[in-house]
């Protein structure tokens, strides 16, 4: 008997690495693994041809998919808003109906970038979306063409991801506090990271459950607990290390976003509401001060 098949899109970035590295086989699934460099011995895909995407989808026939291929490049994203729009859009929808067609399970990933809200609140799943950037948006009808695709769904909206793999905000910050005297960090946008780690599990948690028939569907918020700006964050790291890791940094300067201009404008809050999450999965979510502290046992 044929074990089934879980399909994982962009499996060589942060994300993708981490969740290709969970124990599949311990829940009787063989995962194929797909991503975007020819020379790989995994499954090639190009993020931009939704004809090929259909096509592996129909060659690999997965009970389950899962999407970790994105256009991530926020400010570049200004300028190649056609190449974004076809990674993060045109192809989520045609997984989403190639999902559809064979009956399986999608699960994606998505951004704090859809919103933009002008309270200080977490934001809850039922806010209205409103981008301010190029990917915010593409993002934004990515997630529009899952609802309208396919019902057997589970969108993952998360925020400033982070791993031991591949950049992010923790690895850029670390090589900055080894070389730079001062480094000024913006303090105005808050947020709560989320470690990859949190987010494989929660995508394990929900492939069991629809293997055994709990058939969860829908958006659910995700991210660590507890809050801060990228200042209060940079500030937990360089305390953590400074005692045990050489650090040239004498001073971390607190400064308003427009201190700091960019291509592309950031929502000021990128606070996620995660309660419908602990409601309907097992899984408790640490602190972002925790899982910096694992983090650091590891790199």
């Amino acid at each position: 008997m044929h074990r089934k098949k879980i399909l994982i899109l962009g499996s060589s970035g942060q994300l993708g690495t981490t969740i290709s590295e969970l124990p599949w086989q311990f829940i009787d699934l063989d995962a194929v693994l797909a991503n975007r460099n020819p020379n790989s011995d995994e499954e090639f895909i190009d993020m931009t041809d939704s004809r090929s995407i259909g096509n592996l989808i129909d060659k690999i026939q997965p009970q389950y998919i899962i999407n970790c291929a994105a256009y991530t490049q926020v400010d570049r994203a200004e300028e190649e808003a056609t190449k974004c729009q076809k990674i993060n859009a045109d192809a989520v929808g045609q997984i989403a109906a190639s999902a559809e067609k064979l009956g399986a399970g999608l699960i994606h990933f998505s951004s704090d970038y859809v919103y933009n809200v002008n309270h200080s609140n977490p934001i809850s799943e039922s806010a209205q979306v409103n981008p301010t950037n190029q990917y915010g948006y593409s993002k934004a009808v990515g997630d529009s063409l899952i609802k309208l695709n396919t019902d057997r769904y589970i969108i993952f909206r998360t925020s400033w991801v982070f791993s031991k793999f591949k950049n992010n905000f923790i690895k850029s910050m670390l090589e900055l506090l080894s070389r730079e005297p001062e480094i000024k960090i913006v303090n105005d946008q808050r947020g709560a990271l989320t470690s990859c780690k949190l987010l494989a599990e929660a995508t394990l948690e929900a492939i069991g459950k629809w293997q055994s028939e709990t058939y969860l569907s829908g958006i659910y918020h995700l991210s660590n607990t507890g809050y801060g700006s990228w200042y209060d964050i940079a500030s937990y790291l360089k305390k953590r290390i400074e005692t045990q890791r050489s650090l040239k940094n004498e001073r971390l300067i607190p400064i308003p976003s427009i201190q700091y201009p960019t291509k592309a404008k950031r929502p000021k809050n990128s606070m996620l509401e995660c309660t419908k999450f602990d409601q309907d999965f097992t899984i408790p979510r640490k602190s972002w001060q925790n899982e910096i502290d694992l983090l650091l046992g590891e790199i």
